[in-house]
């Protein structure tokens, strides 16, 4: 889920999405620690992984994830090169984290996470953070409790998706 295909690649968008092109002067530089600190590791991608197994593999990927973006250094960007014929692809509308959710838990999520930005710029609670690390779990857990919060529908999952997966295991028997 949200993978990335190449270690090095990845470390190269990045790179250069923190301090832009200026990057590419130390690239070389960086590129020689990673290969100390990888070896010949620092050669694989999950393509090459996916294409030399003979096992079902399902790609899922959110269009706005801003971690491993799905057009350019996700597996799923790299899917063209992707030669192993029990592959599944899933794009879904979301982003890195819960790429699998349903339509109402990603809606709620975002009133949840709406309503706890709200709750944690009242400037008492604001201090309470800032000043109170005993307090921090209480304190989440008297906002949860006011809003009710609701952890089954926070997680729920898109069946379609999950339906996809329990396919891909059982078909693998």
């Amino acid at each position: 889920m949200a993978g990335y295909n190449d270690g090095v690649e990845l470390f190269a968008a990045q790179g250069s999405q923190v301090v832009g092109g200026a990057f590419y002067v130390f690239y070389p530089h960086f590129w020689v620690i990673q290969k100390y600190i990888f070896g010949t590791a620092i050669n694989i991608s999950a393509v090459d992984g996916i294409n030399a197994a003979d096992v079902p593999f399902i790609i899922i990927q959110g269009k706005n994830d801003d971690m491993i973006p799905y057009d350019s250094t996700s597996i799923y960007a790299h899917r063209n090169w992707i030669t192993n014929s029990k592959v599944q692809y899933i794009l879904t509308d979301y982003g890195h984290e819960y790429p699998y959710s349903s339509e109402a838990a990603a809606e709620y999520r975002g009133q949840m996470k709406k309503s706890y930005d709200e709750y944690r710029e009242r400037p008492e609670i604001k201090a309470a953070f800032e000043n109170d690390e005993q307090n921090i779990i209480k304190l989440k857990k008297e906002w949860a409790e006011s809003v009710n919060f609701d952890k089954i529908l926070y997680n729920e999952v898109d069946e379609s998706i999950f339906n996809d997966i329990y396919k891909m295991f059982d078909g693998a028997k």
